[in-house]
This record gives structure tokens, sequence and C-alpha cells, in this order.
């Protein structure tokens, strides 16, 4: 079973959630909307079928830890920025996963970011990837190609 961050919505749960539009990104044959909700949910919408796909601070930590971002200088995903880099940012939350605290933050243009309490690194992601993200988890199929 393929790895999948974030969540499928549907065109409802799109109109309602989508309170800042970041901006849109061409695909090969479509165009997809980046936005967020108000609680910082980043979301990605297909613009043949406006159906979306949902990321949670939870996924970008998950996301964060998986690529093991705090001990590597290259991750598969994102970026990493060193700690006191300047830069507009907006903090939305904190958390903790396996005993460790992190700031959940965005950047001006609603980039994700989360930062290591412990070491002061950010990791943050760029639309493409989270666009990429959305692809990997099925964001472009059906319900029937995705067997729900």
């Amino acid at each position: 079973m393929k790895e999948q961050y974030g969540s499928p919505i549907s065109k409802e749960m799109v109109q309602l959630m989508v309170t800042s539009v970041h901006g849109m990104i061409q695909g090969e044959d479509v165009t997809y909307m980046c936005g967020s909700a108000m609680d910082g949910t980043l979301i990605v919408v297909d613009g043949r079928t406006g159906l979306g796909y949902a990321f949670d601070h939870h996924d970008l930590l998950r996301l964060a830890k998986e690529n093991d971002w705090a001990e590597q200088t290259e991750p598969k995903y994102g970026k990493l920025i060193e700690s006191g880099a300047l830069f507009l940012r907006k903090e939305i939350a904190t958390g903790s996963m396996g005993g460790k605290e992190y700031l959940m933050q965005t950047t001006a243009t609603g980039n994700p970011i989360i930062e290591s309490k412990a070491t002061g690194k950010r990791f943050m992601l760029d639309w493409q990837d989270i666009l990429n993200l959305a692809i990997a988890g099925g964001v472009d199929e059906s319900d029937e190609e995705s067997g729900e």
C-alpha cells in the first residue's frame, strides 16, 4: 500500500473550507488551485473536477518526521531552512511527535513550515511538493479508481 498524506474532500467541502487562494499550478492537462483553510489546512483542488485534497498539520509533521528532516540535509520533499534565517511567517499551532516539540507556521504566501524547537531548523514544503503529494494520494482518481 502506498504512503498517503492528506485526505480527499468533496466539491462542497472545498467551497466551505477554502478561505485563501495562494495560486494555481498548471499540470499536463489540468490546472490545480492551491489554497488554505482558516485553521491552516492546505488544500489542492483539481480544476477539472473541483475535488480537493486537504493536508493538516498532522500530515506535515508526519511527512517531516518520515523524511528525517532534522537529521539530513536533503529531504525527499520540501527543503530545510537553517535556524536564524529571517522571513515573514505566521505561527499556526504547536505539536509534538516522538517526544519532540514543533511549531507549525506558514509563510506570507501560505507555504507550510515545521520548526523543531530542539534545533531551530525549519522544514518547508512548496506548493509543487504539496501538489505532488496530492497526486500521489489520488486527487485525480475517481472513487471507482481509488477503490472507495
